[in-house]
Formats: C-alpha cells, sequence, structure tokens
C-alpha cells in the first residue's frame, strides 16, 4: 500500500500518473483497502484473501455490492460514492465562466458535459468520475438558480435503508 501514507492532493496526483502509464501498454497492480482510491484507477478489482483469490470485480460491480453489504476487506462505504465512465472533453470549456478550480477537468457522457475533479484518465477516449452522494441533489424539476455544475436526468430505480437516518438511492440516467 505504498500511498497509504500520502495526503489526498500528491495521493490524486500519483493515481493519475499511474493512470497515464496504461495507455502505455504497462500492467499496473495496485495493492489497497481504498475502494473510494481502487475505483478510480483500476480496470478491474481482484480481491485476495489467504493467498487465494476470492472474486474478481469491475469497479461499479464491487461499490454495489459494498453499498449493500461488506466485501472481501472492504469496509461498508462512507461516505458512499459511485463512479460513472466517461469520455474526456478535448473541447473549450461550455460552461460560459471562469472556474476557479485548477483541477477540474470536462467530460462527456453521452450528450451531457460533466465537470469534476474527482476523476482518472485512462487514454484519450477513456475516463472515469467519482460521484460522492454528499454531493447529489435529487429534484424533480431541473434546477434553474443554482450553483451546481452538473445537471442529468435520472429515475429512482430503488430506494433502500441504511439506517434510521440514511438511505441508498439507486439511480440510472435517463437520457444519455
Amino acid at each position: 500500500e505504498a500511498m497509504s501514507a500520502m495526503d489526498r492532493m500528491l495521493k490524486s496526483n500519483v493515481m493519475r500518473f499511474i493512470a497515464d502509464l496504461a495507455p502505455q501498454g504497462l500492467l499496473v497492480i495496485t495493492v489497497s483497502h481504498t475502494l473510494r482510491e481502487l475505483a478510480l484507477s483500476c480496470e478491474q478489482i481482484i480481491c485476495i484473501s489467504e493467498n487465494k483469490i476470492k472474486s474478481i470485480h469491475l469497479p461499479s460491480a464491487l461499490i454495489e455490492q459494498v453499498h449493500s453489504q461488506p466485501a472481501m476487506g472492504f469496509d461498508t462505504i462512507d461516505p458512499l460514492f459511485s463512479v460513472l465512465d466517461v469520455t474526456p472533453n478535448h473541447g473549450e470549456s461550455e460552461v460560459g465562466y471562469h472556474l476557479s478550480e485548477p483541477d477540474l477537468l470536462s467530460f462527456w457522457l453521452g450528450k451531457y458535459l460533466l465537470y469534476s475533479s474527482s476523476y482518472s484518465v485512462f487514454a484519450d477516449s477513456a475516463a472515469r468520475l467519482r460521484v460522492d452522494a454528499s454531493q447529489v441533489v435529487i429534484s424533480i424539476h431541473k434546477p434553474i438558480q443554482s450553483s451546481m455544475l452538473n445537471h442529468l436526468p435520472v429515475c429512482v430505480q430503488s430506494i433502500t435503508r441504511l439506517s434510521q437516518s440514511k438511505v441508498l438511492l439507486h439511480l440510472s440516467i435517463t437520457d444519455i
């Protein structure tokens, strides 16, 4: 777990550097107990216990499993998050105003342009964004006066009660 003692900014820079190696044809193996890191940087997650491979998952599938029950050494995810596979935007920003965060990049999810600073870029046409549940607002109407950069039409697929004060919404994007 080479990145366990790094601060968030340094860890993010190292993860992006490692992700840049994949398009060059290099196989990179990362050991971590932190699913938030693995979900952004890995194509597959191999769960090992007692020196044996127990399971192999796509990041999104493992996140889904861990949301509902602890799995293979990963604690239940708190804070909750999800990942989206997107395409980097190589064009000009379409926001219409200056973005104050230098780490904020734009990405395409179908026809929607999204902005994020929690991402990993794998190649010119492949990237992954982390969407923290605390950054999601659900509304039956499109926000008109809001500071939120990203707006996506979604459908609530299911609601799972996690505790007395917390529920997990399973959302699907409806129009990409």
